[in-house]
């Protein structure tokens, strides 16, 4: 381990390295990830120019470049939370609605979608009337793993399940990337579903044989449901949509 480190801070220090810089680090912490579970994966390897892509969004996202981001969004990108006239939203309008400021909310959403992993579509769509897409990536990867519906899944490390909601209620467990069942559809959710106690949102969960706990919901995948499609659109790979599922 003392090797791996000092490599990659050779690496980091590089003036050489400098445009990889970015995309080296999230490689590292997905290749963490992935270890812990293959519910989150990274497929971005398999097109070498997607690959230099990511690079690239990855540091407009750390700089909070809004200039570099808007040329690499599409003329139109789906977003069905804030309703854009059709077919979707303009550069402009989706940096106005998401990435305004350097604090706003879309920077860290689509920071974290890259670092839990890039599906490649093998059968890529387009939305009607828009151009035909040569190929295409959608992030996060759990997405494709789980049912979003029935389950949730754990982002993070040794995260605290409790007996009961709340701060000061008991670990009963810890878990790491681990799924667990729940009732997260809005038609099957009951009260104790998703609360909201301590300054925090609570999920409930289930395991083995009728176990049930609780666990801060942002740290899940209940929290973490916005998609990211990116496409390649003659020859250039663009923003295509950047959506959120109703009742999220």
């Amino acid at each position: 381990m003392p090797y791996f480190k000092l490599f990659t801070d050779l690496l980091l220090k590089s003036p050489t390295f400098a445009p990889m810089k970015y995309l080296l680090v999230f490689s590292f912490l997905l290749t963490g990830l992935t270890a812990q579970s293959q519910l989150i994966y990274d497929e971005s390897y398999l097109d070498a120019s997607f690959w230099r892509f990511k690079s690239n969004l990855t540091s407009s996202l750390i700089a909070r470049d809004t200039a570099q981001l808007k040329t690499i969004l599409a003329d139109h990108v789906f977003d069905s939370e804030h309703g854009c006239d059709y077919p979707g939203c303009s550069p402009s309008q989706l940096v106005k609605t998401y990435f305004a400021k350097p604090e706003s909310r879309g920077w860290q959403e689509m920071i974290d979608i890259l670092r839990f992993g890039m599906k490649r579509l093998t059968s890529p769509r387009r939305l009607e009337g828009e151009e035909a897409w040569e190929a295409a990536f959608q992030g996060p990867s759990y997405l494709s793993t789980i049912n979003t519906e029935t389950e949730a899944l754990i982002l993070g490390e040794n995260v605290n399940i409790r007996n009961k909601p709340g701060l000061k209620s008991q670990v009963i467990r810890q878990a790491s990337y681990e799924k667990f069942d729940c009732d997260c559809s809005i038609e099957t959710q009951t009260a104790t579903t998703y609360q909201n106690i301590d300054g925090l949102t609570w999920l409930e969960i289930t395991w083995g044989k009728g176990q049930v706990g609780y666990v801060a919901s942002k740290l899940t995948s209940y929290d973490r449901m916005r998609e990211l499609t990116i496409a390649k659109i003659e020859g250039q790979w663009k923003i295509v949509s950047f959506f959120l599922p109703s009742g999220c």
